[in-house]
């Protein structure tokens, strides 16, 4: 579970740019993930 929350983290930052994420972020993206078992789509 951790290895896929840091893939979550991972794949938010690749899909904006490298953009570094806020612990919000990170939780949202990790909430979404396993709400969805998809990643967090770019708004």
């Amino acid at each position: 579970m951790v290895q896929q929350a840091k893939e979550c983290v991972r794949v938010w930052s690749q899909w904006r740019g490298g953009r570094r994420p806020t612990p919000r972020d990170k939780f949202a993206a990790v909430m979404y993930y396993s709400r969805n078992d998809a990643w967090l789509p770019v708004e």
